[in-house]
């Protein structure tokens, strides 16, 4: 499906996740993963398909090659829906992993930044 369909379900996800505590119950926080889940497939396909069509030696391509956050949210993501039913706490733990892994910033882009800023 289309990235701002799954992306628009997130401030529905979001409140049914939080309105009076239902973080403790295994469906909202199911669903709430579940909507991260297909957000970031969504968001891995259209990064390919930029590649894809940038070329293979572009700038995009070099920051894309070997996507181990990518790779990792998708795990995290996949666990935590399944660990809803099982405990919800470690499923809001893994939500919260993965954003906290976004925040730093890839060396990869730390590089083509420096690179792209050098003077020639």
């Amino acid at each position: 499906m289309h990235l701002l369909f799954w992306l628009s379900l997130i401030p529905f996800a979001t409140s049914w996740l939080g309105e009076q505590g239902h973080y403790y119950e295994a469906l909202p926080v199911a669903v709430y993963g579940f909507v991260l889940l297909m957000s970031a497939v969504a968001y891995f396909i259209l990064e390919r398909v930029l590649v894809t069509y940038h070329g293979h030696n572009s700038a995009l391509s070099k920051l894309c090659t070997n996507g181990v956050k990518e790779y990792a949210s998708l795990i995290l993501y996949l666990l935590a829906v399944a660990l809803a039913y099982i405990n919800t706490w470690i499923s809001i733990a893994a939500y919260i992993a993965v954003a906290l892994m976004w925040l730093v910033p890839g060396r990869k882009l730390e590089a083509l930044m420096e690179a792209i800023e050098a003077p020639d």
